[in-house]
């Protein structure tokens, strides 16, 4: 992690795999997904790793942060819900193809629209 400013180094950590998505900053906490089928989120004030979760498979898709829950699509055809702030899985939808983009949320609505692999996108709803 670099410091946008200056350009010097700030932190770093090691993934076990290569980093394919764009990591999501909150402005506080750095949420990062790896080929190594982990999430990882970083407190970068403390300069350290908060919680780490495995989905499973390889994770190529980008993080999206809804209302302090995290959503990240895995090669298992898997949408994850986390708490941003624990790394603890709250939900999940389970797709047939593997989700290998950022889904996209619309607030309004409340509706995520999750592209896969197979040439579909799938809308779905948060339950209250």
């Amino acid at each position: 992690v670099r410091d946008l400013t200056t350009g010097n180094e700030v932190a770093t950590f090691d993934a076990l795999s290569a980093i394919y998505s764009t990591p999501l900053f909150d402005g506080m906490m750095l949420y990062v997904t790896s080929l190594d089928k982990n999430i990882y989120c970083f407190d970068v004030a403390q300069k350290k790793q908060v919680w780490e979760f495995n989905t499973g498979a390889r994770v190529f898709a980008s993080p999206v942060l809804v209302e302090g829950k995290l959503y990240v699509g895995s090669n298992t055809g898997r949408l994850c819900e986390l708490d941003s702030k624990t790394g603890k899985q709250t939900g999940f939808l389970q797709l047939a193809e593997r989700i290998v983009n950022r889904v996209a949320y619309n607030k309004n609505t409340k509706t995520f629209f999750v592209p896969t692999v197979a040439n579909e996108i799938y809308a779905a709803r948060i339950k209250p």
